[in-house]
């Protein structure tokens, strides 16, 4: 089977549809089929993907962090509202709780 052509028709019905797809590309195509439905979306290649480097002794700190934060900004807990410098001062403990 040749690669997908990505050419499409367009009508009221899928009959419809068949038919003008087969009087307008017939001529140039090889053998084909009808496919329904989006194409199935694309996967990064392996190679591409970047190793996880993360231990769980890593993790259990990030997370033991997280949950400690929680604690300390829920809203349901404290009942009040934090500035910016609080949030960002939180995400950096985080985020040197995890490197």
């Amino acid at each position: 089977m040749a690669k997908p052509s990505n050419r499409c028709a367009v009508g009221e019905s899928e009959f419809e549809c068949v038919e003008f797809f087969r009087k307008t590309h017939d001529t140039d195509l090889p053998p084909y089929r009808v496919a329904r439905g989006r194409p199935p979306l694309p996967r990064r290649d392996a190679a591409t993907r970047e190793a996880i480097t993360d231990t769980d002794e890593t993790r259990a700190k990030g997370y033991a962090k997280y949950r400690e934060l929680l604690k300390q900004f829920h809203p349901d807990m404290t009942k009040r509202k934090f500035s910016a410098d609080e949030i960002t001062q939180a995400l950096v403990e985080l985020w040197q709780a995890v490197r």
